[in-house]
């Protein structure tokens, strides 16, 4: 992101920091909350996953998506009467701000090229 918050073309990896999910890991506290788009491998099997979620619970989520990436957001700053990291939100879609930046693949959709997206939530008890 640049100084006003807007997306600037730069990919970076999360390896060994607070966005590195390549391992199990528990959502931080309201002090490290997740507002960030994750970009996926782009030559990773449509099949496989994109997200894995377990709950304290026991409660799983699976997410599959057929988008470059998807924004993750940990609900960090809610405010009464909803409490911080009560939640998480995981939003696939094309990479924001790509109609600026030409090396993003493009999101410009028109009747001879249809938007689809194909999303497959599974939830399950573990």
């Amino acid at each position: 992101m640049d100084d006003q918050g807007i997306p600037s073309g730069r990919v970076l990896a999360a390896n060994d920091n607070l966005l590195d999910f390549s391992m199990p890991k528990t959502i931080g506290s309201a002090s490290e909350g997740i507002d960030h788009y994750f970009c996926f491998d782009h030559d990773r099997d449509p099949k496989s996953p994109v997200a894995e979620l377990t709950s304290h619970s026991g409660l799983a989520l699976t997410v599959y998506s057929d988008q470059p990436g998807a924004q993750v957001y940990s609900v960090y700053e809610l405010t009464k009467p909803r409490r911080a990291s009560r939640g998480v939100c995981i939003e696939p879609s094309g990479y924001p701000n790509a109609p600026n930046i030409s090396s993003f693949p493009s999101i410009i959709y028109t009747p001879e090229n249809p938007y689809r997206q194909e999303l497959i939530l599974e939830v399950s008890e573990e």
